[in-house]
């Protein structure tokens, strides 16, 4: 993990999502990491994708390697949005808050993975064994 140097505000058009019960807004042009239940395949799709078709966010915690999903579920359009976010090198994505999962009387603050790029070529072939082994 980087520590946050530097913020920027990007302007144009967002949605409103929902993950894990939390919603927020998210540049259409971002990215999110996602994966599939039964194949574990990892992916990356731009975030308006998931108004299309059903994706499952990959989520992470920094206390456990357990595998979870949540659903992508995009609320609203926004033409036109301000958003402030920490500057995010190219070829890495930012790891966004998406509330707790309670497991156990044990609370874990989840994360999903997006960003202003595609990682596809970083993900050729990866499962989500690779990311938490």
């Amino acid at each position: 993990m980087a520590p946050i140097e530097y913020l920027e505000e990007t302007s144009g058009p967002a949605v409103k999502v929902e993950i894990n019960g939390l919603e927020f807004l998210v540049p259409t042009s971002w990215h999110i990491l996602i994966t599939d239940n039964e194949t574990y395949q990892l992916d990356t799709v731009p975030i308006a994708n998931c108004a299309k078709i059903e994706c499952l966010a990959f989520i992470m915690t920094p206390d456990n390697m357990k595998f979870r999903t949540s659903p992508v579920k995009v609320l609203e359009f926004i033409p036109h949005a301000q958003l402030v976010h920490p500057m995010i090198n190219k070829g890495t994505a930012l790891q966004h808050p998406v509330g707790l999962i309670c497991e156990r009387d044990n609370f874990f603050q989840a994360t999903v993975s997006i960003g202003p790029f595609d990682l596809y070529k970083y993900l050729t072939e990866k499962i989500v064994g690779d990311l938490i082994s």
